[in-house]
């Protein structure tokens, strides 16, 4: 539900509070405006007690020229799963609302960069992958992670991954730290909620290349690889525009229950790596670039926990499974 460029002629007048506005958490559903609350009502499950309501504002997205619009949007967090809803750009519409079961969720990505964030969570409706994306100031990011860390919770109670053998050690701190500093951090604020075991973990530096010996391009930007008890989840830089760094992240969780395995095929830097996901019949595949190095490293861990790994070569073709 994304929009982009000027409202549609006839359009809700643009009267917002500001150029990406903060968001904000209310108590309840009647906090919310009318016609929120009447979409959201249409699809919270009888009885079901609401976690906690993130609003987005109308305002101000940012653009290379002009800015775009946003209409007042929120997620409302339940036990069930989460319910996004989102007001009409055009006059006498009704708000659009969508619910995404906890069992239907396909993955869920988070990107930050300086004070623009954008949360995009994938589902499985009527066999086919769906999206929400929600973007949203920087500053409600702590207002939203206690929703998101909720709902990935909750989404393996309601799909629970494979189980893990308890005697299956997992990975320490002392190799967590060996990480560059932030994605250390990274591992341990973002990607591990309470009791979830780190199985598996592989990172790659920020690969750049020179050009005429002054001017350099970034290839890959920096990502770590985990494996956890949960989930797949991948901590990645922003990719950097220029000759400088990224000043931002994405971070991806893709619940267990959902991924089918993983591919490789031959790629400029080493191999390009698919996850491939499958949930209610909707498929998603989820592409990354790596060397041949750390492609190496991360198909041992992946195959040591009873992960499926299958090569194709450079049409497509299946290699080895």
């Amino acid at each position: 539900m994304r929009s982009s460029g000027r409202p549609p002629v006839g359009a809700l007048p643009r009267v917002f509070p500001g150029y990406m506005a903060r968001p904000y958490l209310v108590s309840s559903l009647a906090d919310l405006s009318a016609d929120l609350v009447s979409a959201a009502r249409a699809k919270l499950p009888p009885g079901r007690a609401v976690r906690r309501i993130f609003v987005v504002p109308p305002q101000e997205y940012p653009g290379r020229s002009e800015g775009r619009f946003g209409p007042g949007q929120a997620l409302i967090f339940s036990a069930d799963g989460v319910i996004h809803v989102q007001q009409a750009t055009v006059p006498g519409q009704p708000a659009q609302a969508r619910l995404v079961p906890n069992a239907d969720v396909l993955y869920v990505q988070a990107g930050q960069l300086l004070l623009y964030d954008r949360l995009e969570i994938g589902y499985a409706e009527v066999g086919q992958a769906q999206q929400v994306v929600v973007e949203y100031n920087s500053v409600g990011w702590d207002l939203l992670q206690p929703g998101l860390a909720d709902l990935l919770r909750n989404v393996s109670v309601a799909a629970p991954p494979p189980p893990v053998d308890p005697e299956t050690p997992a990975i320490g701190a002392a190799e967590i730290e060996r990480l560059p500093f932030k994605y250390a951090n990274g591992i341990g604020i973002y990607t591990l909620a309470p009791g979830e075991r780190l199985l598996a973990l592989a990172f790659q530096p920020d690969i750049w290349a020179r050009r005429y010996l002054i001017f350099r391009r970034q290839v890959t930007p920096a990502i770590v690889l985990a494996l956890t008890d949960r989930h797949v989840s991948l901590i990645e830089e922003q990719r950097a525009l220029d000759r400088s760094r990224s000043y931002g992240w994405i971070f991806s969780f893709f619940p267990l229950h959902g991924v089918t395995g993983m591919r490789s095929q031959p790629a400029p830097l080493g191999r390009l790596i698919g996850i491939e996901l499958l949930v209610a019949g909707a498929t998603a595949t989820h592409e990354l670039e790596l060397t041949a190095e750390v492609t190496s490293s991360w198909e041992a861990q992946w195959r040591a926990h009873g992960g499926r790994w299958r090569v194709e070569d450079e049409n497509g073709q299946r290699a080895v499974e």
